[in-house]
């Protein structure tokens, strides 16, 4: 997300952060960050084994991120259409 422009990421930002400043660009995706930003965190700090399902799912929905169309704000406030 930061590659498209939609946020800006900095050292030490956690998954969840990132989630909810992706999730103002993401329109329809957005209700799946905060279960992205979980699945993440549970695999990067040991808490779980990753399911097939679930690896499946999360490339399935990155792929899907990053082919999302962006609803980002111009700087009169506007989202452009």
């Amino acid at each position: 997300m930061d590659e498209r422009g939609a946020i800006e990421d900095y050292p030490g930002m956690t998954a969840h952060e990132a989630a909810r400043l992706a999730a103002r660009a993401l329109g329809a995706l957005a209700g799946q960050m905060d279960e992205a930003a979980d699945l993440f965190d549970a695999v990067r700090y040991g808490r779980v084994e990753p399911t097939p399902t679930q690896d499946t799912w999360m490339r399935e929905f990155a792929d899907r991120v990053t082919h999302a169309s962006l609803a980002l704000e111009t700087a009169t406030g506007q989202v452009p259409a």
